[in-house]
């Protein structure tokens, strides 16, 4: 089997990565990953390498403007008669309506799980459905750094609360996220428990602005603000965190396999990047209890903060640890992924 693969965002990028480490040995892989940034091959080079593959297997970025190489690789694949369909990583990706011009000729579809089949099987009617998982998340019940290490890495005290505001690649959107949480802790009772709360702003790899555009959050924060870029990355601070205070990021699957408090923050920019980016204004971990929505206010925010690093967060731990078991083995998303790839090769 001659695999081909071509991503663009970090999370499908991370996911292929993952596919081509595990079979690399066993098949032929040309992966084109560009891990929230450029691609680094031109389109002739990988249009070179689908007219000699067997199968194509592609990502689904979160923006229009990182979708070109994903798209015309399926639009190749379909011209030259090569099966191609898409890894679809998280929630609601499926919807995506930059991917239209596709979704009537894909061969395949991979989903995390038995609700996201439903929905593809309305949006993808002429593909075969198969759930997955994502390689990626069953890697996140088991982190990459202890809680204690990655404290004393970052500097913050035994005694500090860490509040995680994993970012996205929207300055404006990260902007009104992390100002509304600064907002919201600056609200907590100032002389007991302020100075036991550090906020960290971890920007996303994929955010290519010069992390001092955001340094007057730092500085004109009441509560310490620490931002982070790359090293150490948000996921490896998930294991440190005390909650996550996000915007419709993987983080906060991550944190609740962790069993970690999640809190999604919905500005109404942020509402309608939202919208955007899945089709739709409803974020699932948030319908499903893993997380839980705070639309807008300082005052809602700093609540529900509150809340769940207290008595609040036992009733969401429950429930992401339903949605979330503990897997019982690893590498069992791999395996179905490549077999069921195999079905797809021309006799």
């Amino acid at each position: 089997m001659r695999l081909v693969m071509v991503a663009r965002d970090m999370a499908p990028s991370m996911a292929l990565k993952k596919i081509q480490k595990r079979y690399e040995s066993e098949i032929s892989i040309t992966s084109f990953l560009g891990f929230g940034k450029s691609i680094n091959e031109s389109m002739k080079e990988i249009e070179r390498n689908i007219k000699t593959a067997d199968i194509v297997l592609l990502g689904m970025s979160s923006s229009e403007e990182l979708t070109r190489e994903e798209i015309l690789a399926g639009l190749i694949a379909f011209d030259v008669k090569k099966p191609f369909g898409f890894f679809a990583d998280t929630y609601n990706v499926i919807g995506r309506p930059w991917f239209s011009a596709l979704k009537n000729i894909a061969r395949f579809l991979f989903v995390i799980n038995k609700d996201e089949e439903k929905k593809a099987k309305l949006n993808f009617p002429n593909s075969e459905i198969i759930i997955s998982g994502n390689p990626i998340w069953e890697d996140f019940f088991f982190p990459q750094i202890s809680y204690r290490d990655i404290r004393r890495q970052i500097g913050v005290n035994d005694d500090e609360k860490i509040i995680l505001c994993p970012g996205g690649k929207n300055f404006i959107v990260n902007v009104l996220h992390w100002g509304g949480v600064i907002d919201a802790v600056n609200l907590f009772n100032f002389g007991s428990n302020s100075e036991k709360f550090k906020i960290i702003l971890a920007m996303h790899p994929g955010d290519l602005n010069d992390p001092n555009f955001y340094v007057d959050l730092v500085k004109f924060s009441k509560v310490p603000v620490m931002i982070t870029k790359n090293s150490p990355s948000s996921s490896q601070i998930v294991s440190g965190c005390n909650i996550v205070v996000q915007s419709a990021s993987t983080i906060g699957i991550e944190a609740a396999c962790q069993r970690k408090p999640v809190i999604d923050y919905f500005t109404s920019v942020a509402m309608e990047r939202l919208k955007e980016s899945t089709g739709c204004y409803s974020w699932e971990p948030c319908e499903l209890g893993i997380s839980k929505a705070v639309i807008s206010g300082s005052e809602a925010l700093r609540n529900n903060i509150l809340n769940l690093l207290g008595k609040g967060y036992s009733s969401m731990r429950e429930i992401q640890e339903r949605i979330f078991p503990m897997p019982k083995e690893k590498g069992k998303s791999l395996e179905i992924i490549i077999s069921s790839l195999k079905k797809f090769l021309p006799l």
